[in-house]
């Protein structure tokens, strides 16, 4: 649907399967593409490109971007949208990868972009930089270019989460990169712990309205 939600949602894909489902984690800058990853109970972590039917009838063919058994998972387009981050575990452990993107599939071999592992990938706004965290909660920052190739210099650590006593989630510290390089994350106060339960509020879009509507806005 719109960003704004007057449009009624619309159905992208077939399911891929009787157990999982699709978990979106990027959209291509030029909209054409989403990347996802496909979460079953007997095999996590394949992901797949949906390009988006012209047809708004039409259901896409999700594409595997692999065809071996390695787990991968939350692949995210680079700005240009001509590179993919990812998180695979071929080495053993989970690393950042980085690969070149033609606009329908992956070229070129992956690039290892992360050292002594890492996870959740995020790109800079102009794409010059692509940061990742590791488990011993930092976050590292690599320079990387697309062109004429991928290259990656070594990583440095640019900020330290357990000294900003940023808060976790289920997929690492809740933060994210700002286009300007900042950083915005959750922090908790002082002596507090790392969430153990989350609230969901149903039906939020329709509470919001009905509680503006009340107070006159």
């Amino acid at each position: 649907s719109s960003a704004d939600g007057t449009d009624q949602p619309r159905r992208l894909t077939a399911k891929p399967s009787r157990g999982g489902f699709l978990a979106p984690s990027s959209w291509s800058p030029d909209g054409s593409t989403i990347l996802a990853t496909l979460v079953e109970s007997a095999r996590n972590g394949r992901f797949f490109s949906i390009a988006i039917p012209s047809n708004p009838a039409a259901l896409a063919d999700p594409k595997a971007l692999f065809r071996d058994d390695v787990i991968r998972g939350l692949p995210f387009f680079s700005p240009s949208g001509h590179a993919i981050a990812y998180v695979s575990l071929e080495t053993g452990k989970p690393e950042v990868f980085a690969c070149k993107w033609d606009g329908t599939a992956m070229v070129g071999r992956p690039l290892l972009v992360s050292a002594g592992g890492g996870m959740v990938p995020h790109w800079s706004g102009d794409g010059k930089h692509l940061y990742y965290q590791t488990a011993q909660e930092k976050v590292m920052e690599v320079n990387i270019s697309e062109d004429p190739e991928l290259r990656a210099s070594a990583p440095s650590e640019v900020w330290d989460l357990s000294a900003l006593r940023v808060a976790r989630g289920d997929l690492g510290a809740l933060m994210t990169i700002l286009p300007d390089g900042r950083m915005l994350a959750v922090q908790r106060p002082e002596g507090e712990g790392n969430p153990t339960q989350i609230n969901v509020v149903l039906n939020f879009p329709e509470e919001l309205k009905a509680r503006m509507r009340a107070a006159g806005k």
